[in-house]
């Protein structure tokens, strides 16, 4: 998941360089149908990352508990680094990459971290999982 939001992240300015040329279309509409569609416009590119992103702490919770169990002490440990993680992001992303890297060195920024965390999962834990669901 973490792979696909990374790959989707580089590719989402380029599906947003092409709404300016739709401002024609909206000219002819009143301004709350306009509105309404330029805010679906927004909402749509957005839809797929956030239910991807928003996945992978309960796929993580289900992992862990199917081969841990200890549902509570799991959970919240999860749960809380996802948190801290989330509000130090946002802080470094606001205060610190916008200002230095710009909006497209952020985004850059963003999506090779998340293709580094998919690819660990992907490469190293993963394998380590299997095998150790499988006995080998």
């Amino acid at each position: 998941m973490e792979v696909a939001v990374a790959v989707y992240a580089f590719a989402v300015p380029s599906i947003l360089s092409l709404y300016p040329d739709l401002n024609p279309l909206f000219a002819t509409l009143g301004f709350w149908p306009a509105a309404l569609i330029r805010f679906a416009l927004a909402l749509l590119p957005l839809a797929l990352p956030t239910f991807m992103m928003g996945a992978t702490l309960p796929v993580l919770v289900a992992t862990l508990v199917r081969e841990h169990g200890d549902l509570g002490k799991r959970t919240a440990l999860l749960y809380g680094t996802n948190t801290l993680g989330a509000v130090v992001g946002v802080l470094a992303v606001t205060f610190i990459a916008f200002n230095h890297l710009g909006v497209a060195g952020t985004n850059t920024l963003a999506a090779s971290m998340d293709i580094a965390v998919g690819s660990i999962a992907l490469f190293l834990i993963a394998p380590s999982h299997d095998a150790a669901e499988t006995g080998t």
